[in-house]
């Protein structure tokens, strides 16, 4: 079997609630969204077919802590990115998956972490959040939303009042989208609101700023 990989490498895991740990990246080719503020619009591209049973060779290699699945959109290819992960589980290593929400996470392994994007609507995306996927949360999966402005931190709140989740609340995160939105506006407007959940900052881009493959 193998998996379309647009790159992969050792890296400080930047986001998510493993953020600052040493993770090994596989970055899948291709995506389903078009989302304004992507800040890797190469993997929109296919990517290299690789075997999977070499990628996990190289995952459980590295002497990482986990491995961080991400896109483009590795749920575009649910069997292989199934596969990697329980290859990866079975070699005693953890793993994160990140995924923009649109598509179906039922075929991930219950060992792994899922990260799940809600898309507010100035990402301009394809396809809405499926709701189906609250469905097959755990308590250690979480939500990442990237904001843009005041509009979309407000849709967010009426969205969360709308669809409880079944993961604690402060595995929800919310991430200023750079420049778009100041860090310390959202900063603000989560105190002030007295939110239960997370400021969340891409870890990596604090350290290297819009530096690749780090």
């Amino acid at each position: 079997m193998e998996l379309r990989i647009h790159e992969e490498y050792s890296c400080i895991n930047g986001e998510s609630l493993h953020a600052g740990r040493t993770a090994y990246l596989v970055r899948c080719g291709g995506c389903n969204l078009r989302c304004a503020y992507c800040d890797t619009p190469e993997a929109w591209e296919p990517g290299t077919p690789c075997a999977v049973d070499e990628v996990a060779a190289r995952v459980l290699r590295s002497g990482m802590s986990h491995l961080l699945l991400t896109g483009g959109e590795p749920m575009l290819q649910p069997d292989a990115a199934a596969a990697l992960v329980d290859a990866v589980l079975a070699g005693g290593m953890e793993v994160v998956v990140e995924t923009n929400g649109t598509l179906s996470v039922a075929a991930l392994p219950p060992g792994a972490t899922r990260v799940l994007d809600l898309k507010i609507p100035g990402a301009a995306p394809v396809e809405p959040f499926l709701l189906s996927n609250l469905q097959v949360l755990r308590p250690q999966d979480q939500i990442k939303v990237v904001l843009t402005r005041r509009a979309d931190y407000d849709w967010t709140l009426a969205w969360l009042r709308d669809h409880p989740l079944p993961i604690p609340e402060h595995h929800v995160l919310l991430s200023p989208a750079a420049p778009d939105l100041p860090p310390a506006a959202l900063a603000d407007w989560i105190r002030e609101d007295r939110l239960p959940c997370r400021l969340h900052l891409q870890l990596h881009k604090v350290i290297w700023g819009d530096r690749k493959g780090v």
